[in-house]
């Protein structure tokens, strides 16, 4: 409790009344308003940022909050875990929070407040409601196979690859397919169906390629899921459709003759993939 008296002085004596208590001294209250972040919406990876502001006003002398108030401005990690980024007031009661999202935040949205904390000067109040800041994340694609295979005309091709989020984080449940384009033009756009998902971030599908020309074909992987920036990945040596010689129009030019004669013939012989 805090305690005063009163000191009496008629310019030749002295009186001091006795102790009084019961005067509380407290410190400041205060309102906090939303001025700018609601609903915004922020990049994990690279240096994208968004201003998550509020403001401060003292009500007990009806004026803005004085420059440097300790404030905090609190983000969700996971939707209700709350992360505090200290800052103090500016001179006009502004409380700001340049927030660039890293792999403590989850994509998604997230909730977000701000307002008076650790100030000897004024109550620890944040605004009367939370707000809202969505977070994207970004898709790392990895091609595992196929890697310059050769598989014969008619047979399967096995695509396989992993997807993964900037952070390391396996990326469940996403949206994968796996294109093939003739290397050639890139024509011929064939999408392998369906794509299974056959472990934590792992994709596959298998390729059939009898309607597939004899040529290298590119395997491109593209990747989406809510939240996050899609991501494509290819490798343009993918793998090479063989086919088997083909022997036809066999013509001989001479039936009839005696023994030691020549018997000249011919023949026509097709390679479609036109290896050796």
């Amino acid at each position: 409790d805090n305690v005063f008296r009163w000191q009496l002085n008629d310019g030749t004596n002295f009186f001091n009344t006795s102790n009084q208590s019961g005067l509380t001294v407290e410190a400041n209250d205060v309102n906090v308003s939303l001025i700018q972040g609601n609903a915004s919406a922020v990049n994990r990876s690279g240096t994208n940022s968004t201003p998550l502001i509020v403001r401060i006003y003292n009500i007990d002398n009806s004026s803005w909050a004085a420059s440097g108030i300790n404030g905090t401005v609190w983000v969700t990690t996971n939707g209700n875990s709350f992360l505090g980024t200290a800052n103090s007031t500016n001179g006009s009661g502004h409380l700001n929070l340049v927030f660039n999202a890293d792999c403590n935040y989850n994509v998604g949205i997230q909730n977000w407040t701000g307002g008076v904390f650790g100030d000897a000067c004024y109550k620890a109040t944040n605004a009367s409601s939370n707000f809202s800041t969505n977070i994207t994340g970004h898709l790392v694609n990895t091609l595992t196979s196929p890697n310059q295979l050769s598989v014969m005309q008619g047979t399967n091709v096995t695509m396989l690859g992993s997807v993964a989020d900037e952070c390391g984080v396996d990326a469940l449940a996403a949206n994968v397919r796996f294109h093939s384009y003739l290397r050639s033009n890139f024509s011929n756009n064939v999408t392998c169906s369906p794509t299974v998902e056959v472990g934590t971030g792992q994709y596959n599908c298998s390729q059939w390629t009898s309607n597939l020309s004899a040529n290298w074909w590119s395997v491109f992987l593209n990747a989406s899921k809510l939240y996050y920036n899609d991501a494509s990945v290819n490798r343009s040596l993918g793998f090479f459709v063989e086919t088997t010689p083909v022997l036809g129009s066999v013509a001989q030019e001479k039936a009839i003759g005696g023994w030691g004669e020549r018997y000249p013939s011919s023949a026509v012989v097709t390679d479609e993939d036109a290896d050796q």
